[in-house]
């Protein structure tokens, strides 16, 4: 059975450590399925850790914490004027977030209607583009306190747009988030909660924090920039062999027509695939000059340095013959004691693999020793490069493949959206 394994004593040390570093109230971000953590499973943790503030991009991802009893303050990270939406807002006593005057007109008749006040927090734009008022706007903002009964403004906050490049952005943002709430308390708008910074900011510029800082990515350990705080790496994807089988000489391995053994070679079949996340990665979805220039080096890059994919099998690395398929890849075994039934480690980005896979957090005290057993609680770099000693070790002398020029028109012609899993925390990515 595949699984996605979280170890949640590493998760819950993670925890602690932002904690410590950031040293002001910390609200939890469980956007995308908790980062693909299963956002019930992850949030009992975060509770348990004394995390007591919550927020979500989707309402279903409140109806699901709110289902499974969860009481703590949620905070809705979108503006909406949608009246369906606004009205789930209310039942399902979230903290909504306000970012265009539509959707404080709307928040405040449906809160009328049904004889409440609803808390909100104004989101306000200093440089991302997306939701929120802008320095110009700040008269509708004062408006809104002043003239919408049924809303209290219990927060404010903005959302920087690159916390995980250049400082100097950063500051711009936040000089602006800080110019624009001295002009409301200048007219006598306060606001109780003042948050700006994402998980780079928050680690990176103690001068974000504020109130309360926004965590997500950091938690998981998956981050765009130097981890200079010991955070671990959270999540891998484990399977087990089903079948072991040998190869003849000249035998093809997978789609397309790519991989040829030359000698006699021991496989493992393992049902994990690119549905599961493995080898799946976000687009290259920027297109400035330096983007892509930056893209075209590393795809010269990739031209000359010839990378393997692995697994891990009884902590030996396993490498990954021909293409990665839907719902299996193929493994040389032939230098690996191993028989079906054993568990192979995958490294992925939790974010890819599908909701359908079981999340199993193991690691605590009251985990059983046979819940353990079979997982390796390490990760194996999932691309190496070819040097003598990985020759020797996994006989490349013996195996053939056609050149990558065919290898990306063959994937060109199957359609196949499929790379290297890594940490897909890119820097273009947004990241809150």
């Amino acid at each position: 059975m595949n699984a996605l394994i979280i170890e949640t004593d590493k998760l819950r040390a993670n925890i602690e450590t932002i904690k410590q570093t950031v040293g002001v109230r910390v609200i939890g971000v469980l956007k995308g399925n908790g980062y693909g953590l299963d956002i019930v499973k992850f949030a009992e943790v975060l509770r348990d850790c004394g995390i007591d503030m919550f927020a979500v991009c989707e309402l279903w991802e409140a109806r699901a914490l709110r289902e499974c009893g969860f009481e703590e303050e949620i905070l809705l990270m979108r503006s909406t004027a949608i009246e369906s939406e606004v009205r789930e807002i209310l039942e399902l006593g979230l903290t909504a977030t306000i970012g265009s005057n539509e959707a404080a007109v709307m928040l405040n008749g449906v809160a009328k209607d049904a004889g409440e006040t609803v808390p909100a927090h104004i989101e306000l734009d200093t440089g991302f583009g997306r939701y929120g008022f802008g320095s110009a706007d700040l008269e509708k903002v004062e408006n809104i306190a002043r003239f919408l009964e049924n809303i209290e403004l219990t927060g404010v906050y903005t959302h920087f747009s690159n916390a995980f490049g250049d400082k100097q952005s950063t500051e711009v943002q936040l000089e602006s988030f800080l110019s624009m709430l001295s002009i409301m308390e200048g007219d006598g708008l306060t606001f109780p909660m003042r948050h700006a910074a994402n998980s780079c900011a928050a680690l990176r510029f103690e001068n974000t924090r504020l109130d309360a800082v926004r965590i997500g990515s950091a938690f998981l350990g998956r981050l765009p920039i130097r981890n200079d705080w010991g955070l671990y790496k959270i999540g891998y994807l484990s399977g087990d062999i089903t079948e072991i089988r040998w190869l003849e000489p000249g035998q093809n391995v997978g789609y397309a027509n790519v991989f040829k053994v030359k000698k006699p070679t021991r496989t493992a079949v393992v049902p994990v695939g690119y549905i599961d996340g493995f080898c799946m990665e976000k687009s290259k979805d920027t297109f400035r000059g330096s983007d892509v220039w930056r893209y075209m080096f590393g795809d010269f890059k990739r031209f000359f340095v010839n990378k393997k994919l692995y697994a891990e099998i009884n902590e030996k690395r396993a490498r990954v013959l021909g293409r990665v398929c839907m719902c299996n890849v193929v493994l040389d075994v032939t230098k690996i004691n191993c028989a079906v039934g054993d568990s192979v480690i995958f490294q992925v980005n939790p974010l890819f693999v599908d909701s359908g896979v079981l999340r199993l957090y193991i690691g605590d005290e009251e985990d059983s020793g046979e819940e353990k057993k079979g997982f390796i609680r390490r990760f194996l770099p999932l691309f190496t490069k070819k040097d003598k000693r990985e020759d020797e070790e996994y006989g490349d002398e013996d195996t053939e493949e056609i050149n990558e020029d065919e290898e990306d028109e063959a994937a060109e012609a199957l359609d196949v959206n499929e790379g290297a899993s890594g940490d897909a925390d890119d820097k273009d990515e947004d990241i809150r």
